[in-house]
């Protein structure tokens, strides 16, 4: 196939993630054959990001880079099936390739291979300047698209090496998307929810090498596991009422400072005695906490007021224990972005629509992809039901039962970091007695109000709420009062009672429970795991894919205790660009690592990966910056959920500031 004119052989790259490899590559690939326009092909088969929709990543890499080369050796084409990219840290996938073969087989010259709606999609990729300039495009017909005038735009820029468009050659009328929708798909284990214990049990699933997907009808984090007060438990909380609970939380609090210390701050915490408060019960807490294993030992008051000078200084008691705080949104991005390089797939945005079954078996989920907007169909001997509130609903689809409480507890986020250490009230659980530091900030929390299912979708913080938060929670840190609140925001927490327990939400056991359906409740196929805290989730990922994997006959043991979390959502230090978000610092580099790695379309999703919008601005100054780089720019949307939490503190510069940010928008008819 070598050209005589060519001064060095060009090699045709045709990028994808081929799941399955189709006649539509195939024809492609023929045609560039037949018409000798290359050297050499090559399939580039890419794992690419886990989070982006529409891509359906059902095997992982290296079994989707075996099936390519067993469809292509079929039809006798000399085309090399290629696995470079996997060598290479945190892959932007095709730049990251491309640039490889050039330092590695720099006697050849690489052509990427793209479809025409690709190639009208161009211009919003980040890379788009770089890989005109330094690599020659082919662009191949695709229905209902004509990619003509993109190319001739880009042939018209200066410094563009070139780009060609072959109109005669076949038309891919399909995709692997497509090829996909049409089929039942098959795994170990489907897992619903898109919280932490649901990310957990996917990751532990892929270490044990189960085929595994979760599916989640919103973003990750989205319900319980985005909307708490990050609070790393060393357990004494629960020591006093729920001794279980409490070594629970011990165990995995220093199994979590090891295996995710980018998601931790060390800080420990104060559990503090006022003078209204009863002073005898200080020394109860403590041999509580030393009977579930929990380190705590009483310390002067004044020892107290120096270690954490934000601390009333009336206090007459003061125990140091070993809490911390946990950001939230990067412990879940770790598990899933590891679950996913595991070879788990991780489905967002895909809503369950149904279960399928076999007489009482449940054998599957039908999901409708919202994004997509496709609906999809999928089947494995064991699925999980992880949906947390929502866990009660699942199992009603499978003629189950189980009663969930539904808890709300409305918590306040102040501007600054007014403590150092967690402060806790040393008495029984109650309304605003834990001061937590998150980064920069700090979190007053919680209240606890059992709802009705039909009221959680419109739970949100009151002003009653608010009144009494700071009227409580400025007697452990008087210096609330004069820090201004940035918004207020409730999370809904999926108890549930045993043995007929009905008393409200503080009173419902914080551990945990698993539930095997078929012996339960004759409903083979389906287990559920409920309840407990974000910070054993994964103890409640070990006890359900042990679960799992008797089911299966497998004997595999779990390792998440010990195999390190990698680093989802990086430090701003390793970002470069211009800042797009000033209050938390977030530049140019860390959004486009968040669209292109971590699967972000939206400003709401963008938040949740990179705190865009959550500083003192509240969004009002940095969204029109980020929505430029996004795909789904949706500025309104965005803006009026900031606004549900700023409505009930909405007083003094805060409300100064809203009236500016209302004024701003309207002026750019947002």
């Amino acid at each position: 196939m070598l050209k005589p004119d060519a001064a060095k052989p060009k090699a045709a790259l045709l990028f994808g993630s081929f799941n399955p490899l189709h006649e539509g590559h195939l024809a492609i690939l023929r045609y560039l054959a037949e018409h000798r326009l290359a050297d050499e092909l090559r399939l580039v088969v890419s794992p690419q990001s886990p989070f982006k929709q529409g891509q359906g990543l059902l095997d992982n890499a290296h079994e989707r880079l075996d099936a390519a080369r067993a469809a292509v050796a079929q039809t006798g084409l000399p085309v090399i099936v290629s696995d470079v990219e996997f060598d290479l840290p945190e892959p932007r996938y095709t730049i990251d390739t491309l640039r490889h073969l050039q330092r590695t087989e720099p006697d050849k010259e690489f052509v990427l291979v793209m479809g025409g709606d690709n190639i009208t999609a161009l211009d919003s990729w980040h890379l788009a300047d770089e890989l005109l300039r330094d690599f020659e495009i082919w662009v191949y017909p695709r229905p209902g698209t004509d990619a003509q005038p993109y190319v001739d735009a880009f042939n018209a820029r200066p410094c563009v090496k070139g780009v060609k468009y072959f109109k005669d050659a076949p038309q891919n009328n399909i995709s692997s998307t497509e090829i996909r929708a049409r089929k039942v798909l098959t795994y170990d284990v489907i897992i619903i929810g898109g919280g932490i214990t649901g990310v957990g049990v996917a990751r532990d699933c892929a270490l044990r090498g189960l085929k595994a997907v979760l599916v989640e009808r919103d973003d990750l984090t989205v319900g319980a596991s985005g909307r708490n007060h990050g609070l790393l438990h060393s357990g004494a909380r629960y020591a006093m009422g729920d001794p279980e609970s409490a070594r629970e939380c011990i165990a995995e609090n220093r199994i979590l400072k090891q295996i995710a210390p980018h998601c931790i701050d060390a800080c420990d915490g104060l559990f503090v005695t006022l003078p209204e408060d009863d002073l005898g019960y200080q020394q109860r807490f403590i041999d509580a906490c030393l009977a579930a294993g929990i380190d705590a030992a009483a310390i002067d008051p004044a020892e107290a007021r120096r270690i954490e000078p934000s601390v009333n200084p009336d206090l007459v008691g003061a125990v140091l224990v070993p809490d911390a705080s946990v950001d939230p949104f990067r412990l879940v991005f770790a598990n899933a972005l590891d679950a996913a390089a595991r070879g788990a797939e991780i489905l967002s945005y895909h809503e369950v629509r149904g279960l399928r079954r076999d007489g009482r078996r449940v054998t599957g989920i039908d999901v409708w992809d919202v994004r997509g907007k496709q609906e999809k169909h999928l089947e494995a001997p064991v699925i999980v039901n992880a949906a947390g509130t929502w866990a009660g609903q699942v199992a009603a689809m499978a003629g189950a039962r189980i009663t969930m409480y539904p808890d709300k507890g409305t918590l306040l986020v102040f501007g600054t970091r007014i403590n150092q250490l967690v402060l806790n009230r040393c008495r029984p659980s109650s309304d605003a007695d834990i001061l937590v530091p998150s980064d920069v900030t700090t979190i007053l929390g919680t209240t606890s109000q059992r709802l009705e299912p039909k009221e959680i979708p419109g739970a949100r913080p009151t002003p009653e709420e608010v009144d009494l938060l700071l009227a409580e929670g400025s007697k452990l840190a008087p210096a609330l009062l004069q820090t201004r609140i940035l918004r207020a925001y409730s999370g809904i927490r999926p108890l549930i009672a045993l043995d007929g327990a009905e008393e409200g939400g503080r009173h419902i056991s914080r551990s945990f429970v698993l539930f095997d359906h078929e012996s339960r409740d004759d409903v083979p196929g389906l287990v559920t795991i409920a309840g407990g805290k974000m910070m054993t989730y994964r103890l409640m990922a070990e006890r359900t894919v042990d679960l799992i994997c008797r089911k299966l006959g497998r004997e595999v043991v779990c390792t998440t205790a010990e195999v390190p979390l990698p680093e989802a959502i990086a430090r701003p230090e390793r970002f470069g660009g211009r800042v797009i978000c000033e209050c938390e610092n977030v530049r140019e580099d860390e959004i486009r690592y968040a669209i292109d790695q971590l699967g972000a379309r939206t400003l709401l999703d963008l938040r949740r990966r990179t705190r865009v919008g959550m500083g003192s601005c509240q969004g009002q100054l940095c969204a029109l910056r980020a929505a430029q780089m996004l795909p789904e720019p949706d500025v309104r949307g965005f803006i009026n959920e900031r606004w549900k939490g700023i409505y009930p503190v909405a007083w003094g510069e805060a409300m100064r500031e809203a009236q500016l940010a209302q004024w701003m928008y309207k002026e750019q008819n947002l």
